[in-house]
């Protein structure tokens, strides 16, 4: 049952005046659906942490909700043809009311199953199709109903962020620093954006938890049930944590008690899981699609870089350096960091200012990170193993594609050494790396200033 509290009335009156607004009652039935499926979530993923994770659900979901609405209203006419931030908000909300025009709900399932075009992207599509025909059959589909999906999977981030942070810190700084993550970070942007990245992410940081704090045989299933997923929404993404579930087999079988007896069975286990993985999802063609998609965003960025100076010298460079100058551009977007809001098309939208919070927000992260970067001595050799995985997709996906959207599924995992190195600092310790790192950040901004218009 749903424990009636500030968060959730709100919440619920929030939504029942838009329904009302816009004239459709479905709104709020699925608000009320969503916030059920958000306490079984958390329930059931963190059942020893759940009135907290729950409450950060809520508060989220009404933040990210509200924002939302705004956005809605201010840049959406036609889903058709509007969107916010990226383009591609506006193909996935027409595929999925293209979708919905099937005549039953197995028919539109069907119908993207057996689509090559959605091949990437079948997770989006079976959520937006199951709630746009809910919505349908309660009243009306709309774009906003499209982005209740992306403001609950976002708000689920944030209960999983903390959950993730409480692995290592407090409940009451985890809570904290959650909150601080899910109004600076960037996934404030992006959940008002109808797009699969913050899907990704919350598969991602789920699997983070779990990688980091359970070394069973279960765990070992719910790690490959986070690859299936992760599969249906961008294969490249699941192609790095088959890479990840590989280094959680070594850590459990090379870096524990266990008897030899047991060390074989994972070994088969694992084995097994892998092979499964292999045929069942065709690694070579994951491989092929994850060459392809690469060029693909190469070619974008090659474009977009004939604009900037800078873009265009980072992909000159020779490979390696190449490599690690775009990992390292990549964190510092957007740069400048009035970029933010300007969207797909270079249109700007003042409304974007959480991309501008997001990056300044991140450069900060880094730099208390890098900071203190000794205090990786005081944690657990399983997440020294991930961060480097971590490090290691920043860099080769940047190389790709700087765009943070599809780099922000390990930001978690980065987050939680800069919260723990943050909380161990004195208040001057705080105020001199902080203070110092917003220097940096504006004499950066002076620099490039300088060189393009000086």
């Amino acid at each position: 049952m749903l424990k009636l509290n500030l968060k959730l009335i709100l919440s619920l009156l929030f939504f029942l005046v838009v329904s009302f607004y816009y004239n459709n009652i479905a709104i709020i039935v699925i608000a009320i659906l969503l916030n059920l499926m958000g306490m079984f979530f958390n329930n059931v993923c963190f059942k020893n942490n759940k009135d907290n994770s729950f409450e950060i659900f809520q508060l989220f979901f009404l933040i990210y909700s509200i924002y939302a609405f705004i956005i809605n209203e201010v840049y959406i006419e036609s889903g058709y043809d509007d969107y916010f931030i990226a383009i591609d908000s506006s193909k996935f909300f027409a595929n999925t009311q293209n979708l919905l025009a099937f005549k039953s709900y197995i028919n539109s399932i069907t119908s993207i199953e057996g689509n090559y075009l959605l091949t990437e992207t079948r997770g989006f599509y079976y959520i937006s199709v199951t709630v746009g025909y809910l919505a349908n059959f309660i009243q009306t589909n709309t774009y906003y109903i499209q982005l209740m999906i992306i403001t609950f999977i976002s708000s689920l981030l944030i209960s999983t962020v903390y959950n993730l942070l409480n692995l290592y810190i407090d409940h009451k700084q985890s809570y904290y620093y959650a909150i601080v993550y899910g109004l600076f970070s960037f996934t404030f942007a992006y959940s008002a954006n109808i797009l699969r990245d913050v899907h990704i992410s919350v598969l991602f940081a789920l699997g983070f938890y779990y990688f980091l704090k359970y070394k069973t045989p279960n765990n070992l299933i719910r790690l490959g049930i986070i690859l299936y997923l992760l599969s249906l929404f961008r294969p490249e993404h699941a192609a790095f944590f088959g890479v990840i579930i590989l280094l959680y087999i070594y850590i459990v079988i090379f870096n524990s008690n266990l008897t030899i007896t047991k060390k074989l069975l994972w070994s088969v286990f694992g084995s097994t899981i892998l092979l499964i993985i292999f045929f069942r999802f065709n690694v070579l063609y994951i491989l092929e699609l994850f060459s392809s998609t690469s060029q693909r965003y190469s070619e974008l960025n090659t474009e977009d870089a004939t604009q900037d100076g800078l873009g265009a010298a980072l992909l000159n460079l020779p490979p390696g350096i190449k490599h690690i100058a775009r990992a390292t551009y990549s964190q510092i977007l957007p740069f400048p960091i009035t970029s933010g809001l300007s969207t797909s098309r270079g249109i700007i939208k003042l409304l974007a200012f959480p991309v501008m919070l997001g990056g300044i927000f991140w450069f900060l992260v880094w730099v208390v990170s890098l900071s203190r970067i000794k205090n990786l001595k005081f944690f657990t050799i399983d997440y020294k193993y991930l961060l480097l995985l971590s490090l290691l997709f920043l860099v080769f996906a940047s190389a790709a594609s700087g765009d943070f959207r599809r780099l922000m599924a390990v930001y978690p995992l980065i987050y939680l050494f800069a919260v723990s190195t943050y909380i161990s600092l004195s208040k001057s310790q705080k105020f001199r790396i902080v203070g110092g790192g917003i220097i940096i950040y504006i004499s950066l901004h002076v620099v490039y200033i300088s060189l393009k218009f000086l």
